[in-house]
């Protein structure tokens, strides 16, 4: 992978002040630099990824309650039918998570490029794009020169510090390259180890679920997944020699998936990576076009107060304390509005009947706009940036 571009790609602008900064951010993030189609999709990707992992623990709670006496209460179904059902919640789970996981290789590899061709890998990403974040993950030395502007870090030379402030700030920030590629080799892994039951949950539920681990702790249970390829799986894998019989010929790769604590404490692990992952890199490069791709540094908003946004640490006293002075100096000149997002749908007048018709028959309306139409679209989209 080419190392990308700096994150803070300052353009050639007057200095501003965080009051002029106020006043251009919206024409700033709307410019070719940004756009606000790459706004609006950095702010859904992470509202979503968080609402997809609050999903997955609510999905653990019920997995729980399955697990409980209160489920013959609550439940008409047989023991078998009970644990295929915690199974297959569970592999839904796992799914779900899969699909942050890609969904976070797929922001890596758009922020690393054009901000503007962002909103078209998300609409409809390659698989090849998330093999480019595996590679490079794989690839520490190159992983590091490419992280600092996929965490969307700044361009020091832009904050005006002194030496010793500098090297306070390098320090603290390679602290966060560190830790994102920790997490992001524990993900990697998770990701390939469970691409098989990832693919039969998807293509074919060829899944079997409700088995137990004939008493060999911690598993409490199992499920297996059957694919077939002539290519090695990936992830962790252990050969076999010998060939199946028929009627097993049908199948190739079985991949065997424990249902126990480790494995949840495994998950939760991930999901926590994912999550932080992922607010960290859309509000890093959401802070960057906030600050008119001028000086910043990593912040989070927690009520009407902007804090230091630190992935990583622990960190000594004194590097604490100097990097909490350097950021409430630099803090000073940035901005970090509350992110809001409105749509505004103008339809023809014709389509209106149409659409509400199937709206209140509990049917989905699906627009098209054909692009060898010449004549305008059935609706406007306004995004408001406030």
């Amino acid at each position: 992978m080419r190392p990308p571009k700096d994150c803070s790609r300052v353009h050639k602008l007057q200095k501003l002040s965080r009051e002029q900064k106020l006043e251009r951010r919206k024409e700033f993030i709307a410019s070719k630099a940004f756009t606000e189609a790459t706004w609006t999709t950095l702010i859904l990707f992470n509202q979503n990824v968080q609402a997809m992992t609050r999903l997955i623990e609510a999905e653990g709670l019920m997995l729980k309650e399955l697990q409980s006496e209160a489920w013959r209460e609550k439940y008409a179904m047989t023991e078998a039918q009970r644990w295929e059902t915690i199974h297959l919640g569970y592999v839904d789970s796992l799914s779900k998570l899969m699909m942050c996981i890609e969904g976070l290789f797929v922001l890596m590899y758009a922020v690393a490029r054009d901000y503007r061709k962002l909103p078209r890998f998300f609409t409809r990403y390659q698989l090849s794009q998330v093999d480019v974040i595996l590679r490079l993950i794989a690839s520490p030395q190159q992983a590091r020169r490419a992280l600092w502007r996929i965490l969307g870090f700044p361009n020091l030379k832009y904050l005006q510090l002194s030496a010793d402030d500098r090297k306070t700030v390098m320090e603290v920030l390679n602290v966060n390259v560190e830790t994102a590629l920790k997490a992001l080799t524990r993900i990697r892994e998770f990701y390939l180890d469970h691409l098989t039951v990832y693919g039969k949950f998807k293509h074919g539920l060829s899944l079997l679920l409700g088995l137990p681990s004939n008493g060999q702790a911690p598993v409490e249970s199992l499920v297996y997944a059957f694919d077939r390829s002539s290519d090695r799986p990936r992830g962790t894998v252990i050969p076999m020699t010998e060939k199946l019989n028929s009627p097993f010929e049908w199948f190739n790769i079985l991949q065997i998936i424990p249902y126990s604590d480790p494995a949840f404490n495994t998950i939760s692990g991930i999901l926590n990576d994912v999550k932080g992952l992922a607010f960290a890199v859309t509000n890093n490069h959401l802070t960057w076009a906030e600050n008119c791709g001028q000086d910043y540094l990593p912040a989070k908003r927690e009520d009407d107060k902007a804090h230091a946004l630190v992935y990583g640490g622990p960190f000594s006293e004194d590097i604490k304390q100097a990097y909490n002075r350097i950021f409430v100096q630099v803090a000073e000149k940035m901005t970090l509005p509350v992110r809001t997002i409105a749509f505004q749908f103008t339809l023809k007048r014709e389509k209106v009947p149409e659409a509400f018709k199937r709206l209140t028959q509990g049917n989905t309306v699906t627009f098209w706009i054909n692009p060898q139409q010449k004549t305008g679209p059935y609706f406007e989209r306004v995004p408001t940036i406030t």
